[in-house]
């Protein structure tokens, strides 16, 4: 397989058939995120005037955490993100930490969105619904990534297939580097997905709607994903002179931000989630 410059990343075995508008659409779907759907009215009664203070703060970070990733993924382009910037950045242990953060918490953002979707449609029939559209997602996912893209076009607000498709990439990349089951990391040989990884988070994202509260899913993502993103931000704080495009201080404002917004959410709703 071919190899970059750096660290000798394999070349993806999964299949590349996006376009730029399509990669495009699918990080919409994915950054959109679970709170938009389910937390954005009670933020706004807490919050009342400060509501547009807070969301000036959150884009501010969201956009820190944007420049530390695009720094990154054009030095290592291959599936699982901060994990591979983090291994080959920091440490091992590092990227350990940023896998699990991001399979756990969009985990958490998947069931937050499946039961908005569910609650939205039917309360009494809420957690059903949520895993019948799992299910379906899970099917469109298993046919291949272009098909992901085209049906995000279509229902882009619902975010469920973006963020199921990046679990299932996260998954691949930890099996692929042996710390996760080795069945996670093969492709299937027509489609060429991840499809065992697609199948997995699937059983587990039924288990969770069928079982987990709305809020607590959605304040335990919360507080996963800022880890993540703070780890994103200290990898590319490492970067040299000649491997940046922006700032570093773009990176430590990042890592700021994530911090503090992580460790100022309610600490019952962090710890129900986990």
């Amino acid at each position: 397989m071919a190899t970059t410059p750096h660290g000798g990343i394999q070349a993806s075995r999964l299949s590349r058939r996006l376009t730029t508008g399509d990669a495009t659409v699918i990080g919409l779907g994915s950054m959109i995120g679970a709170g938009i759907f389910a937390a954005l009215a009670p933020a706004a009664a807490a919050a009342q005037a400060g509501l547009v203070i807070g969301l000036a703060i959150a884009a501010s970070v969201a956009s820190c955490n944007a420049a530390s990733s695009a720094q990154l993924a054009r030095l290592y382009p291959a599936s699982g993100g901060t994990y591979v910037y983090a291994r080959e950045r920091l440490s091992e242990f590092w990227a350990w930490v940023a896998g699990w953060a991001f399979v756990v918490g969009k985990l958490a953002s998947c069931s937050a969105v499946a039961l908005t979707f569910g609650y939205y449609l039917s309360p009494d029939y809420a957690r059903y619904l949520a895993a019948g559209a799992v299910i379906a997602f899970v099917a469109l996912n298993y046919f291949g990534i272009e098909k992901t893209a085209g049906a995000t076009k279509v229902i882009v607000s619902v975010v469920l297939l973006s963020l199921m498709t990046g679990i299932s990439r996260m998954l691949f990349a930890m099996a692929a580097d042996h710390r996760m089951p080795s069945y996670l990391a093969r492709v299937h040989p027509v489609h060429r997905v991840p499809h065992l990884a697609e199948v997995t988070v699937g059983v587990i994202l039924v288990a969770v709607v069928l079982l987990a509260d709305l809020r607590a899913a959605i304040g335990f993502s919360s507080f996963t994903v800022l880890l993540y993103y703070a780890i994103t931000n200290i990898s590319a704080y490492t970067l040299t002179e000649q491997e940046r495009l922006y700032s570093r201080n773009l990176a430590v404002l990042g890592l700021l931000g994530c911090l503090a917004l992580a460790f100022t959410l309610p600490v019952a709703s962090v710890g129900i989630g986990s």
